[in-house]
């Protein structure tokens, strides 16, 4: 198979979830990772939303500069883990594991979120993304799920949530080796596939977002769509990463969105777009195009 051929048939919907937006973008540009600032908590066969009326802001994602590797780290699913917030916890494990490779890091910080799960008696299910490069792209999640049968098919709410969480090496390990069968390198692939992972709302968000997503990977891969210029920089690609989450957060909005459930929205608050190069550069994309830059 040609790399012209790959490219039509491998979609950019990878990786799904149930509540809040997390996404991950793995490009030929470099890595970015999405989310909104609701709190959200994922409970068996459900998920409650917290109500926080008006404007806020609540970064979930991470920097991990680490001895070995350089990524971004998001969550959503819960917003506390005894007495810290979820941020705080995980930025403490960030600079407590600065020595670890990539593998040690995910694996260790499944092992200590499940003794924390246990230690509290925590319910709730917790979905981490790892996103970054040690040499080589990579793609990691962490979740106290297991690998099948997690979603009622009915409700598109998760069940069985235990209390212990694994490290799943997603990319290398169940995405890529299908399309390095037909004799294309990793890089290769990297270079002209989209790979897209989310952890969101499944209706109406997901497949709105879903289709944003396949519109983007047509003007990378020099598809024409009417009217839009490609997309043929991280830049670019970010920002229309962020115009995706902004206009799903918009379809819960009271005054101007379409979807009836709107109290209290799952997706809103403000939006934060980070990305990372493969030289471990990091950068984040704020609403106005002129205030990105490289972040230290």
């Amino acid at each position: 198979m040609d790399i012209a051929a790959l490219a039509d048939t491998v979609t950019p919907v990878l990786h799904h979830g149930d509540v809040g937006l997390l996404a991950v973008d793995i490009t030929p540009f470099g890595i970015v990772m999405s989310s909104d600032s609701q709190d959200v908590t994922l409970t068996e066969g459900g998920y409650n939303v917290a109500a926080m009326p008006g404007r806020w802001s609540k970064d979930k994602i991470s920097r991990v500069q680490g001895k070995h590797f350089a990524a971004l780290l998001g969550y959503v699913g819960t917003e506390k883990i005894g007495g810290d917030d979820t941020s705080a916890w995980l930025k403490r494990f960030i600079d407590l594991h600065y020595d670890d490779t990539m593998t040690e890091f995910s694996e260790q910080l499944a092992a200590e979120l499940s003794s924390a799960w246990n230690e509290h008696e925590l319910a709730s299910c917790l979905w981490i993304f790892l996103a970054g490069y040690d040499g080589e792209a990579r793609f990691w999640y962490i979740a106290n799920l297991p690998q099948n049968e997690s979603i009622d098919p009915a409700s598109l709410n998760y069940v069985r949530i235990t209390r212990n969480f694994r490290a799943c090496r997603d990319l290398d390990d169940n995405y890529l080796p299908p399309q390095m069968a037909t004799g294309l390198t990793k890089d290769e692939v990297l270079k002209h596939v989209i790979w897209y992972f989310r952890n969101g709302v499944l209706l109406p968000a997901a497949e709105v977002s879903d289709a944003f997503t396949r519109i983007i990977q047509r003007l990378v891969l020099g598809e024409p769509v009417p009217g839009f210029p490609r997309v043929l920089s991280l830049e670019k690609y970010a920002y229309a990463a962020r115009q995706r989450l902004e206009f799903v957060k918009r379809l819960y909005k009271e005054d101007h969105g379409i979807y009836a459930e709107k109290e209290p929205p799952p997706i809103d608050g403000e939006v934060f777009v980070y990305s990372v190069e493969a030289d471990g550069t990091f950068r984040i994309y704020p609403k106005i195009r002129a205030q990105a830059k490289i972040i230290r």
